[in-house]
């Protein structure tokens, strides 16, 4: 098999491919992956792969890795609390309370379909159920914090930008009392 084709063989009953892309450190690597019941689809799915790859090459879009697509936000999210617990940070409590309502409606996404736009919607929902802003912020500063662990650690390419609701500082008390 050259570099720049692909294979498609039988894996017990199944079809899979083979095919050479871009790794993680940007050196090319084999991948192989299910390609279906059909020889036909994994023609079709060794062809979609091999666009993919040369479309890497000339620079028009990022080649995903087909594990990269599996990551799920929970997942994501997952490793904040592990690193928090490794790290024995205070905020490990809140940490967890404002990434329960971020878990019950993004976690079953895959992490790459989470992006700007899916956490404005989420930004609106909250603000029209009444929640504070400096809540929304919290909650999107874990997955700010999920997405900017993966890409240090690796597991995604990319880290998308999150939105905020409040400037810095925006919503901070102003006066004191007297003793």
């Amino acid at each position: 098999m050259a570099r720049g084709d692909g294979r498609v063989f039988r894996r017990g009953s199944r079809f899979a491919i083979e095919y050479y892309g871009p790794g993680p450190a940007g050196k090319y690597k084999k991948f192989r992956e299910a390609g279906g019941l059909t020889e036909r689809g994994a023609h079709a799915l060794l062809r979609e792969r091999l666009r993919q790859v040369a479309n890497d090459r000339v620079g028009l879009q990022k080649f995903i890795p087909p594990s990269m697509s599996r990551i799920l936000l929970s997942d994501l999210l997952d490793d904040v609390l592990a690193d928090y617990e490794r790290r024995r940070l205070k905020s490990l409590r809140e940490t967890k309370n404002h990434q329960k309502r971020v878990r019950a409606e993004l976690g079953k996404r895959p992490a790459l379909s989470v992006t700007s736009k899916v956490v404005e919607d989420y930004i609106a929902r909250r603000q029209l159920e009444g929640a504070a802003p400096a809540t929304i912020d919290h909650e999107t500063e874990t997955i700010q914090r999920a997405f900017s662990l993966a890409h240090e650690r690796g597991t995604l390419l990319f880290a998308p930008s999150i939105p905020k609701t409040l400037k810095r500082n925006g919503n901070a008390r102003q006066g004191f009392l007297e003793p």
